[in-house]
């Protein structure tokens, strides 16, 4: 019978792994076994010693199982990158479209005095008695600003000829459940006269715009006047007129 040949002794991590000592008592026969597992490969003399014989499916060795879970993540690892060049190729999102409820530009606003109502303190209400009360139009300049909770338009009336006047009036505006409130209201002096012409007094008088956005980027609205002091005796009375806004221009 063919000897097994003497031992050499291994160096290196595998081998002190592998390795026998005095206190642990393992036999040749099983220190060879112990390298054999590690290079995946059996030793000479037992293939001298007995035939191989393939019986059944291969055996998964060790280092088999490393090969196959090397390519299998390399399968993993490629469909992922193809995952991300996927998603990289992606169309960027497009800009989202211009808001049109926003107040950015010149617009020109037409005041529909014959259809302004009259109520005064009393409840009374009436009509027609405004056309031709006031212009028949203005021009305001106005610049939007918006934040994650609240958006404010500002800016001032222009002259007839859309050009800016010194001294002129400022707006401001806060877009709130869909409309455009004025939150700096003008205040302004009204003459009451009597039946010949002559004045009767002078009251002060607060005045206000409003507008709301429509889908086409136009406005509607209404200019709003209050009385409030009673120099002429109608205090409290309220004149609302309806209006229309639509932009000519970039805001000045």
């Amino acid at each position: 019978m063919t000897q097994p040949p003497e031992r050499e002794e291994p160096t290196g991590y595998l081998a002190d792994a592998g390795a026998p000592t005095e206190m642990a008592g393992v036999a040749d026969a099983n220190t060879q076994a112990a390298h054999a597992w590690a290079f995946d490969e059996e030793p000479e003399w037992e293939r001298e010693k007995t035939p191989p014989v393939r019986i059944g499916p291969d055996r998964i060795t060790p280092g088999r199982i490393t090969a196959l879970s090397v390519a299998a993540a390399v399968v993993v690892i490629a469909a992922a990158s193809g995952v991300a060049v996927w998603y990289l190729r992606e169309e960027p999102a497009a800009e989202p479209a211009p808001r049109t409820d926003l107040l950015n530009g010149v617009y020109r606003v037409q005041y529909q005095w014959d259809q302004a109502t009259y109520r005064d303190v009393g409840g009374n209400t009436n009509w027609d008695d405004g056309a031709d009360a006031g212009p028949a139009q203005d021009w305001l300049s106005l610049t939007s600003t918006c934040t994650d909770t609240d958006c404010i338009a500002s800016g001032e009336v222009l002259g007839q000829d859309q050009a800016r006047l010194p001294g002129a009036r400022t707006l401001t505006f806060r877009l709130s459940n869909g409309t455009w409130q004025d939150i700096a209201p003008a205040r302004v002096k009204s003459t009451c006269t009597y039946g010949d012409g002559s004045v009767a007094g002078e009251s002060w008088t607060t005045v206000t715009l409003g507008f709301t956005p429509r889908p086409d980027g136009s406005f509607t609205g209404a200019l709003t006047t209050v009385v409030d002091t009673d120099e002429c005796g109608d205090q409290g009375n309220t004149v609302v007129t309806p209006l229309t806004a639509g932009k000519v221009g970039e805001a000045v």
